[in-house]
């Protein structure tokens, strides 16, 4: 009988021991877990197009007279100084040349931004039809016509009648444009 009751003591140490070690293993996962995502943003930038790299340094606003310049502020970006000043952020690209910026996202506050007379294809959205070309898509037409690819809907909903398939638009097709 000794022997069976030692076997019980024996037992609860084993319980003890395996739920203190358990206690010690989710404690362990939990810190680890916290100290990971607490490192983590979670954030995916573009090059030009983040607001991450905009590092404060002093408020200088506004644009410098003569209109050739741009004083960078607080949350400005490449995309949104282009957007400003073109209408298209899309020629980000062609400003960060113009600086000779090597890292587009690494902005300053009170920086100046040389604006150079870019050329810009001819905004068409004075036109009210246009005749589908080879090559061309809804959102390819929508960035010509809009500055905007992703607006390829509302040509697709103007013409309804004509395009069943948005993938599928047929060269010589005349496609109304709404403005």
């Amino acid at each position: 009988m000794a022997i069976v009751g030692s076997g019980k003591a024996l037992d609860l140490k084993e319980d003890m021991v395996s739920m203190f070690l358990g206690l010690f293993i989710v404690v362990l996962v939990l810190f680890l877990l916290f100290n990971f995502f607490k490192k983590k943003s979670g954030r995916v930038d573009l090059d030009g197009l983040s607001d991450i790299g905009v590092v404060e340094e002093n408020e200088m606003v506004g644009d410098d007279e003569g209109g050739s310049y741009y004083t960078v502020v607080k949350d400005d970006n490449l995309w949104k100084i282009a957007e400003k000043r073109y209408g298209s952020g899309y020629v980000w690209v062609d400003l960060a040349e113009v600086n000779g910026l090597d890292n587009a996202d690494v902005l300053f506050v009170g920086q100046r931004i040389e604006l150079p007379d870019l050329k810009i294809e001819e905004n068409l959205t004075s036109i009210s039809e246009y005749v589908v070309e080879k090559n061309d898509s809804l959102s390819k037409i929508a960035l010509r016509v809009y500055g905007d690819m992703f607006a390829w809907e509302k040509i697709w909903n103007a013409n309804k009648s004509a395009i069943v398939d948005p993938n599928l638009i047929e060269i010589g097709m005349t496609l109304n444009i709404p403005r």
